[in-house]
């Protein structure tokens, strides 16, 4: 299956597009962040172990549980990801 999404907020995570390079294509990590006070359902995306931004809530709100359940046995959850433009600070994960 290929779903194509918009990482969201990733203008607020500045510091996770350094070293990252326009058209660039990356592995990008889920994270899932059930204590997040913004959004119950959150779950980040990390490229190169920094916070890009995160999956859209209505996309996060149906993967966040499958993600946390992998995670704790052991397996990262992995998707990959095109940098779109780093000094708008966008980016597509597959």
């Amino acid at each position: 299956m290929c779903d194509s999404q918009y990482v969201r907020d990733g203008h607020f995570h500045k510091a996770g597009f350094r070293g990252l390079k326009s058209g660039q294509i990356v592995d990008v990590d889920l994270a899932p962040e059930p204590g997040n006070p913004a959004e119950k359902w959150a779950v980040a995306l990390k490229a190169a172990g920094q916070r890009i931004g995160y999956v859209a809530s209505d996309f996060a709100s149906l993967r966040q549980d499958i993600v946390a359940r992998l995670n704790k046995s052991g397996k990262a959850v992995v998707a990959t990801g095109l940098i779109a433009d780093t000094e708008g600070r966008t980016a597509s994960v597959f």
